[in-house]
């Protein structure tokens, strides 16, 4: 039995262009990993950055040590920001995961106080918020 297609009479909306595909689900998946594992993710992301700084400090003091005084200092002022870079990052991060935890931590209080004041039966306390 023959079996009849209609031709397509709309373009997909699905997908328009595979590299830009590609690069939202990579996307995506950087942040579900920046979810799951937020610490792992930022310290690495943190020395991935200052990484370059490493070696350019190393270079540094490679061509000093040989003697060589011929104005390489500005790839120790390079070196010096990318790792400054890293470990602003990596503070920053650890400052944001502080905030969420002592969120939480409130947001949990709240909820033991006002379940609370439930078996208690006092809905004076619901309207107090000092």
């Amino acid at each position: 039995m023959p079996v009849e297609l209609n031709a397509p009479t709309l373009r997909s909306r699905l997908v328009r262009h595979s590299a830009k595909y590609v690069l939202k689900s990579a996307l995506k998946i950087l942040w579900i990993f920046d979810l799951s594992r937020p610490f792992r993710f930022s310290a690495t992301f943190a020395f991935f950055l200052a990484l370059p700084g490493f070696f350019a400090c190393i270079r540094f003091l490679v061509i000093w040590s040989m003697g060589d005084d011929g104005g390489k200092i500005l790839t120790l002022i390079i070196g010096g920001a990318f790792i400054v870079f890293g470990m602003v990052f990596l503070i920053w991060r650890v400052l944001a995961e502080m905030v969420a935890a002592s969120s939480a931590l409130l947001a949990e209080i709240r909820f033991r106080q006002i379940h609370k004041s439930f078996e208690t039966n006092d809905r004076l306390s619901l309207l107090d918020r000092n």
